[in-house]
């Protein structure tokens, strides 16, 4: 406005200007009485109880965000939701009741949390004038003086001040009072009154957490009516066991190690416990409770367990477990809670040297171990150096994801971890073993660095739904599985729905996949080896037989494995015509892609079909692969001895492999509006290239560009300008050869970096 308004000097344009902003003031508050006008058109058509959630949102402060549970728990302690018997359906109606008043426009969404709109928060403090006070983060040093404490006030809430005085003989009498908030709003040394809730009887949720008072009045414990107590970093009182209409205490991080004596036998209407440490006596009070959400701590191993063993007949549906080390002793934290949906059903075990053992197994160890319980759905072990073999932890049917980090001594998920190779047909032949991990989809392994094998001989489990199996930094993984010198009569692991294998960092690594393993692998989709220097093979050939016409794999990820000199043979090829993907980068030893059967090898494939060798012919179709990315391969000289016809190709890439002089690839021209992506080299590269299409070349002649970033055909749809061909490759290398892009981050996993080599070109 300053801008338009410069150098105007005549005063009858500044005084128009003026009435202008003043009917745009006056235009603004009719529109404000418009919308508060629809608004509460909206309010009113809510039932009741959803009114008076809506109106307990505007009790924080101003611009908030709620966390969505904070306000449900709200709403259940005021008494707004009822008539439901569990926890969990609580849940589902305060997250119902939200939903009502975001899609009426009263509460706006962010996620996990909500808020209220300012203009909205105006309205509902307005509608509840007459029965609260509401004075959420406004600075204050006082509490409003006793004239303002009515006989018809409802609701109060001072939370998020600066209070540092508190006046002594204070005793409001608001017999309707049911809601008090002044968390967060107390200095240090504040001291409230004893006189200050005597006559606040009809009390339901009392929230004093982080208030830095001296101390708290013990008229407090006479508040019969109380719901709800909140007292997280404050000195905890006595006579809480007077509190037996309680449903929801929560006492975390405060100074005091356990609750007094005798008060959960007391507190027989306790739903909602969080933050105490518990003992035995604890435990057995606990049985008589109708608990649905509880946290707590263990600092005696055996109190723990005999918690987890209680807990195991009653099968809570979610809860969080961790495990871990504080000072000399063992810290353990359960918590049973219906807002871990999402989190169903985990434990964490950080640096433990025992057993692991679910309730109902077990243990091989010395006899002390820590209970897991049986339908756990996910499991990390961190630092458990008392693992040696998965095996031992025993039954655990409803496990689905599964991480070990930094177990120094385990050697072997499961079976023997003898090292020297046998004759299995020496051994007797094993009893059936139980399926102990029957549900288990996802693996992850990280910096095991005494790990071998994921399966030794005689392994005791079998794995019918694991689909993705990653290992990272194991310096000692030498396979998947163990070598053996003749097929095993034992049933290995079968895996039929294992769908990904990757592996990070592994350089004793010689191969990925044992041929003899492949019949066990039905449903292989995506195989990943990244920076592994001494893989050898991929796949380990020869092939003297396989039971399965087709392998379902359909995507290659090879990263920086030097020491590979192949990617797969010519025999196995015929069998991966779900191949969709190849990418191969920074192989500095790798020579041919697709390595051809030497004459007097054994490279004949036994197909269950007729159980005949299938002839190597004289040209291959790979018709669904879609993407071919070679990258930094400087000894490739061969990519296949044989034609390749590629009818779906989409992306063609092949950069810096300066050995490689041709491309025996038959391409398909479908339209000239849907050509794909190709990058090479060089024109001699791109000349190599043969088409459905007997006058291709000349066709595509005026789609290529041929440039210091060598020859370039791009489909016309993605309409890319010539400009964008002056960028210098992307994936310009760091000093060790491989791209930015794929370096690793500090912790061993993969990472893209922000950082890029650009070079411009500046035309005149």
């Amino acid at each position: 406005m300053a801008a338009s308004m410069r150098g105007v000097t005549n005063v009858f344009e500044w005084k128009d200007c003026l009435e202008k902003l003043r009917e745009s003031d006056m235009a603004q508050l009719d529109m404000e009485k418009e919308v508060l006008k629809k608004l509460e058109f909206s309010y009113n058509r809510l039932n009741h109880e959803i009114q008076q959630c809506f109106l307990s949102c505007a009790l924080y402060p101003e611009d908030k965000l709620i966390d969505k549970f904070e306000l449900i728990e709200f709403f259940i302690d005021l008494g707004l939701i009822g008539r439901l018997n569990t926890r969990e359906k609580l849940y589902n109606r305060g997250l119902t009741i939200l939903n009502k008043l975001e899609n009426v426009c009263l509460l706006e969404d962010h996620g996990k949390k909500m808020k209220i709109h300012d203009l909205i928060r105006d309205m509902a403090l307005n509608i509840m004038s007459a029965t609260s006070i509401v004075k959420a983060r406004k600075g204050l040093r006082t509490i409003p003086s006793e004239e303002y404490w009515t006989d018809a006030l409802e609701k109060v809430s001072l939370m998020e001040n600066d209070i540092d005085e508190f006046p002594l003989n204070m005793s409001p009498n608001c017999p309707k009072l049911s809601t008090f908030l002044l968390n967060r709003s107390l200095w240090f040394d504040v001291v409230i009154p004893n006189s200050f809730f005597e006559h606040l009887r009809g009390l339901k949720v009392l929230n004093l957490s982080y208030c830095h008072a001296r101390e708290l009045p013990d008229s407090i414990s006479n508040l019969a009516n109380l719901r709800a107590l909140l007292l997280r970093k404050v000195k905890v009182l006595e006579g809480l066991e007077k509190l037996v209409d309680l449903r929801y205490l929560d006492v975390g991080h405060t100074k005091i190690k356990q609750l007094p004596r005798g008060t959960l036998g007391a507190l027989l209407n306790l739903q909602y416990l969080k933050g105490t440490t518990m003992n035995g006596e604890d435990i057995t009070k606990l049985k008589a409770l109708d608990l649905e959400t509880l946290s707590c701590s263990f600092k005696d191993l055996d109190e723990f367990n005999k918690l987890m063993v209680s807990e195991q007949r009653n099968k809570p549906p979610y809860y969080k477990i961790e495990v871990g080390p504080r000072g000399p002793n063992i810290c353990a934290n359960a918590t049973y809670d219906a807002q871990l949906e999402n989190c169903e059903r985990r434990v964490s075990i950080d640096s433990w040297s025992h057993a692991i053992v679910s309730i109902g197994g077990e243990s091989s160890g010395s006899g002390i171990c820590i209970l897991i319980p049986q339908n756990v759905k996910t499991l990390k072990a961190e630092k458990c150096n008392g693992v040696t073999n998965l095996s031992d932890i025993g039954l655990l049917e409803n496990l689905e994801e599964l991480e070990i980090e930094r177990c120094k001594n385990l050697r072997v998920l499961s079976g023997r971890q003898d090292e020297e190779i046998i004759n299995i047909h020496d051994s007797p032949t094993p009893t059936p073993a139980p399926l102990f991990f029957q549900s288990l989809r996802d693996l992850d392994i990280h910096k095991c660095q005494r790990l071998r094998y994921l399966f030794g001989r005689e392994p005791k489990f079998c794995l019918p739904h694991l689909r993705k199996i990653t290992i990272t930094s194991c310096k000692e993984m030498v396979g998947i599985t163990e070598v053996v010198t003749s097929l095993s009569p034992h049933p290995p692991p079968t895996l039929p729905c294992l769908e990904n294998i990757c592996v990070w960092r592994c350089n004793k690594l010689k191969r990925v996949v044992e041929s003899k393993w492949l019949p066990h692998f039905f449903n292989p989709r995506t195989i990943e080896v990244v920076f592994c220097e001494n893989v050898e093979e991929i796949i380990e050939g020869p092939f003297p037989y396989m039971l399965v016409e087709e392998i379902s794999l359909e995507k290659f990820k090879i990263l920086g494995c030097n020491n590979l000199r192949k990617l797969f043979p010519q025999e196995l090829l015929i069998h991966l015509r779900n191949l969709q993907s190849i990418e191969v980068k920074w192989c500095k030893g790798m020579v041919e892609m697709i390595s051809g059967a030497r004459q007097g090898q054994e490279g004949s494939i036994m197909t269950s079909i007729n159980n005949t060798p299938s002839s190597f012919q004289s040209s291959i179709s790979l018709p669904k692969l879609i993407s071919l990315h070679l990258y930094d391969l400087r000894q490739l000289k061969s990519i296949c001895e044989v034609p390749i016809t590629c009818d779906s190709m989409r992306k063609l890439v092949v950069l810096k492999c300066p050995e490689l002089n041709r491309i025996l690839w038959q391409l398909r021209i479908r339209d000239i509006e849907d050509l794909p992506y190709i990058r090479l080299q060089s024109e001699e590269l791109w000349k190599t290239l043969t088409w459905d299409h007997p006058n291709a070349q000349a066709i595509l002649r005026s789609h290529r560009d041929f440039g210091w970033a060598g020859c370039v055909l791009k489909d016309p749809s993605e309409s890319v300008s010539e400009d964008d061909l002056q960028w210098s490759d992307s994936e310009s290398e760091s000093e060790d050869g491989r791209s930015e892009s794929e370096s690793e981050s500090e912790d061993g996993r993969s990472g893209p970096k922000v950082k890029v080599k650009v070079r411009w070109t500046v035309r005149k």
